[in-house]
């Protein structure tokens, strides 16, 4: 071979392995930005999950203590049809 196909040849080697550890850099930097950001979605899936609950609760509550209110006045108007 000649000198001029070794050096072309040496160059090339050197570029490939250079553009690899480019690239495998880069992975990792943006597999850990990507972790960060899988944990910053679960931490605020997560509030909203704990947010939609408490609503829901809220909302139980109010639909129980409606639900008593209509007793008691059902109950207050079956007295009053009584007495009457």
């Amino acid at each position: 071979m000649k000198l001029s196909s070794k050096i072309i040849a040496i160059a090339c080697v050197a570029a490939l392995a250079l553009s690899l550890v480019a690239c495998g850099g880069s992975e990792a930097t943006s597999t850990s930005t990507s972790t960060a950001a899988s944990t910053s979605t679960a931490a605020s899936s997560e509030a909203a999950s704990s947010e939609a609950a408490s609503s829901e609760a809220a909302s139980s509550e109010a639909a129980e203590s409606e639900a008593a209110e209509s007793e008691a006045a059902a109950s207050e108007a079956a007295s009053a049809s009584a007495e009457a």
